[in-house]
């Protein structure tokens, strides 16, 4: 495991040259069923430095949206208990300044009613990591 991984222990490594264990780690909300693309999300985005919160349900993403105040959300677009165009309409949703959706095909339906809903990119499966960052940085202002 991390160092940089515990819950409120972020004070502790002032002497190391990364930026990133200076600059404020940003909570990214993934709601992604599939455990090795829960796995493989997470660990990207925390090596990138952000802070990866994950949901496996609609419902989990309703507790996380309430207790961790992510500031962006990667969303699967069919989860075990709805769909996650959803997300967007659950509290605290409003507060998401990147917001995206998952989708295990490029069809252009899909993509139009993501965009109609909130949603800022409609991402194809598997994600190409470089990308998922990228955007993260464009969409939260965030310089790497």
């Amino acid at each position: 495991m991390s160092s940089h991984s515990s819950g409120n222990g972020s004070t502790g490594s002032n002497g190391g040259p990364k930026e990133t264990a200076v600059r404020e780690r940003l909570r990214v909300l993934v709601v992604e069923d599939d455990e090795d693309a829960v796995e493989l999300m997470a660990m990207t985005l925390e090596q990138a430095g952000f802070e990866p919160i994950v949901a496996r349900s609609l419902s989990e993403a309703k507790e996380r949206l309430s207790t961790e105040a992510p500031c962006a959300v990667v969303t699967d677009l069919q989860l075990p208990d709805g769909p996650g165009l959803d997300v967007l309409g659950l509290a605290g949703a409003d507060k998401l300044r990147a917001r995206f959706v998952l989708s295990g095909h490029d069809d252009p339906e899909k993509r139009r009613t993501s965009m109609a809903r909130g949603f800022q990119e409609h991402l194809v499966k598997p994600v190409d990591s470089a990308l998922l960052l990228s955007l993260l940085d464009r969409y939260l202002g965030r310089s790497g």
